[in-house]
């Protein structure tokens, strides 16, 4: 591997990425360099010369973002009727990420983050862990059917079958599934999904759906948009699924 600063000047600016992942991806490479010094001396130049390179920022860090799109009733009862009837692990795991994200506002690093004794059956709501003050947080289900504590019921059920105990479900609401067409659940795999998976999920949904591009920020602001009307003030008020 050739770590001239060229390459990695040719490598941070291959791609059109944005000014702080460039920032990212330099630091990265410099901490790489410097332990690269401590074997050969030589890389010690290449790690000033990369210190001293400026990334400057490029037109598409300073083009405006795209607001988030609040989807209509209709687009929303599109998004969930792509899973709503797949029985199969991945169609039970996307159906409840789609729910969880319209009726509940949250984002993605916390609803990865979630695990089985943050949900509250009873009550309807989760409690997750802010990063920055270690502070419990409780956001309420506020879907005004019980569709998402069935679709949360459905995908308990998934994972206890994955188990011959079936008090042992797994610790995360959404573990990692097996890769490849039939993917599944698997006991020895109980590690939480990644972010970039729920960004998937909701790009994947989207297209089948016919609703054009998507993303979790975008099912955030209906959430937000749609739940903060007066009407809706009384959402989740529906009876409690049995945990």
């Amino acid at each position: 591997m050739d770590l001239s600063c060229d390459n990695i000047r040719n490598f941070l600016f291959s791609r059109n990425l944005s000014h702080s992942t460039r920032i990212g991806r330099k630091s990265h490479m410099q901490r790489l360099l410097r332990m690269a010094s401590y074997l050969d001396p030589s890389f010690g130049i290449q790690y000033i010369q990369l210190r001293d390179l400026n990334i400057r920022r490029t037109s598409r860090d300073n083009a405006p973002r795209r607001k988030p799109r609040v989807l209509s009733r209709d687009e929303c009862q599109q998004l969930l009727a792509v899973w709503r009837d797949d029985e199969s692990h991945m169609g039970v795991r996307n159906y409840a990420v789609i729910c969880l994200l319209l009726y509940t506002a949250i984002r993605n690093v916390e609803l990865v983050s979630l695990r089985w004794e943050d949900l509250n059956w009873y009550t309807q709501t989760l409690t997750y862990r802010r990063d920055h003050d270690d502070q419990g947080c409780n956001v309420p289900i506020l879907d005004p059917s019980s569709d998402t504590l069935h679709a949360l019921k459905r995908l308990l059920d998934t994972q206890r079958s994955v188990h011959a105990d079936r008090n042992f479900p797994y610790k995360h609401i959404l573990p990692a599934l097996s890769t490849g067409k039939d993917a599944r659940f698997k006991p020895n795999k109980n590690v939480p999904t990644s972010t970039q998976t729920i960004r998937n999920i909701v790009k994947q949904t989207a297209e089948k759906a016919g609703l054009g591009k998507l993303s979790y920020l975008d099912l955030r602001q209906t959430c937000l948009s749609m739940f903060s009307e007066p009407e809706h003030s009384h959402a989740g008020n529906s009876e409690p699924a049995n945990g």
